[in-house]
């Protein structure tokens, strides 16, 4: 601000970041890196909700948006225009994404542009450089892993107290079907 004074701005954008949501973003974000358009895809259409899907047509215009953004360095890379790039292009296949990851793409865009207002040489992508390492390692960590078979292990126990009794009944059927 004017007298080198500086100012708190408060967005109201307040939200929580659970530890699927932080898989799903690090997934995408290890898509862009490796140049998987087919498994970014595959993630936003996982992740969103969507009226029509046309995965492989999506996975084209993907590749394009990675084969433009990946061939540019760190330092030349623009976060909002990706993110905006990124937004229109799950917008044209009417995907619908959940309020938090539309939360976190507009937070990320208002942090690029307020910080660029103060230092334009500021890019956001330089900041969070050393978090990519960590979070793939935490990724591949053996308590995370645990701690994913310990929730499969649940959700099929789950799965198994609330299937029918006797089921699956129509694989006796279909044998019996296949003998005649």
């Amino acid at each position: 601000m004017d007298g080198n004074v500086i100012g708190l701005m408060d967005f109201g954008m307040v939200g929580q970041i659970d530890e699927q949501l932080r898989e799903d973003i690090a997934e995408m974000l290890l898509a862009v890196t490796t140049q998987d358009a087919e498994h970014l895809a595959s993630i936003i259409i996982r992740v969103g909700r969507s009226r029509r899907t046309g995965p492989r047509r999506l996975e084209l215009d993907l590749s394009d948006f990675i084969a433009y953004f990946g061939s540019q360095s760190l330092e030349q890379l623009a976060l909002t225009g990706l993110l905006n790039e990124l937004i229109e292009i799950v917008r044209r296949y009417r995907i619908v994404l959940p309020a938090r990851i539309a939360m976190l793409l507009k937070v990320l865009i208002t942090l690029e542009g307020t910080a660029q207002l103060l230092s334009p040489r500021f890019s956001l992508l330089e900041v969070m450089r050393p978090y990519r390492r960590r979070v793939l390692r935490e990724r591949y960590s053996p308590g995370r892993q645990v701690r994913k078979l310990r929730r499969l292990f649940w959700d099929l126990r789950h799965l198994l107290d609330v299937l029918p009794r006797g089921w699956p009944s129509w694989s006796s059927r279909s044998r019996q079907a296949g003998s005649t």
